[in-house]
């Protein structure tokens, strides 16, 4: 729902008066509606033009209805004092159509300045150090969901090589359903698993960043969050054997307010390993994996924009094994900088 207190409004109009019948009266002049005190609550809903222009979000109103302490309207020009004792005296009986017209009116004039500020999706972000690697950061489907006071923002979050936006493992829809009220704060931020996960994919498929000197990563790594840590899974070739590792994944968020660019990353340790080949030095390709792995992990992870708005350095963060989320929660007193 949407709700706006309005102290004073007021709306102009022009008014013109053409009598059918003799005398053939003609008239005309401006007007004000003036309304005071009021409270419009509006039920809004948003939808996505899927065909057109993917992502892209327009909101509209189911209905509304506005509460206030006076109506006035006030007639200029032409004989309008005439006009204006007869609005005077039938005011009453037109009030109720008088206000359907202009919450109307307003209504839409506050829907068309939501629409206009997310009229602009057009949010892509490249990755710093990775031109061929963009995020979709535009609003999805469903955009809005309530509860228990909270409304939650859907954005898209997924990573892409910008040259093969039709990889099999991007096309299906893949929103993952989370709660955002689960913390009593102002202000959070959610980040699916499998969103990590598919740029794990991409960086690995069209970068071979996870590979190093001495080892070939064989297919896309994975991470699994836990309470503490997450549970990374990358298998490797390393001297014509291979080799299954699972690391250990602490979480880490650097975010810079100057260039708008949060780091969502991770520093890995080494946890187990396992290989077929008995002659192969298991704890020197942990090591070499791990050394690597950490030195491009934080620019090839996951990035966030939007970030203007607050510091997210003074964001608690977690990872939440229930909700495969990671969670940036925000301060319980969350103000907004000017």
């Amino acid at each position: 729902m949407l709700q706006q207190f309005i102290n004073f409004v007021v709306i102009k109009f022009q008014w013109r008066l053409q009598q059918q019948s003799y005398p053939y009266i003609t008239d005309f002049g401006s007007g004000k509606i003036i309304v005071t005190n009021g409270e419009m609550k509006g039920v809004v809903n948003s939808t996505v033009d899927v065909d057109q222009c993917p992502g892209h979000m327009i909101i509209g109103f189911v209905r509304a209805e506005i509460d206030y302490e006076s109506l006035q309207v006030k007639l200029d020009g032409g004989d309008s004092w005439l006009f204006q004792s007869i609005i005077n005296l039938i005011l009453s009986e037109i009030e109720d159509e008088l206000m359907g017209t202009l919450t109307e009116v307003l209504l839409k004039g506050f829907i068309n300045l939501i629409n206009n500020v997310f009229e602009d999706n057009r949010r892509i972000v490249e990755f710093h150090g990775y031109p061929n690697i963009i995020k979709d950061e535009r609003y999805t489907s469903g955009i809005f969901t309530s509860s228990a006071g909270y409304v939650a923002l859907r954005i898209s979050g997924y990573v892409y090589s910008r040259n093969n936006l039709k990889d099999d493992f991007v096309t299906p829809q893949k929103l993952n359903p989370f709660t955002l009220n689960k913390f009593n704060n102002d202000f959070q931020i959610a980040i699916h698993e499998a969103a990590i996960n598919n740029a794990f994919y991409t960086f690995h498929k069209y970068n071979n960043t996870y590979s190093g000197p001495t080892y070939q990563v064989l297919e896309p790594p994975t991470i699994k969050f836990m309470n503490a840590a997450g549970l990374f899974s990358i298998n490797v070739l390393s001297n014509n054997s291979q080799v299954k590792l699972k690391l250990t994944a602490k979480l880490h968020v650097e975010n810079d307010v100057q260039s708008e660019k949060c780091q969502v990353f991770f520093i890995y340790e080494k946890y187990e390993a396992d290989s077929e080949d008995p002659m192969i030095n298991l704890d020197q390709i942990q090591d070499e994996v791990v050394i690597h792995l950490n030195s491009v992990s934080k620019f090839a992870t996951y990035q966030l924009g939007y970030t203007h708005l607050t510091n997210i350095n003074e964001y608690s963060h977690m990872l939440d094994p229930v909700e495969h989320v990671i969670r940036l929660v925000g301060p319980k007193e969350f103000i907004c900088p000017k």
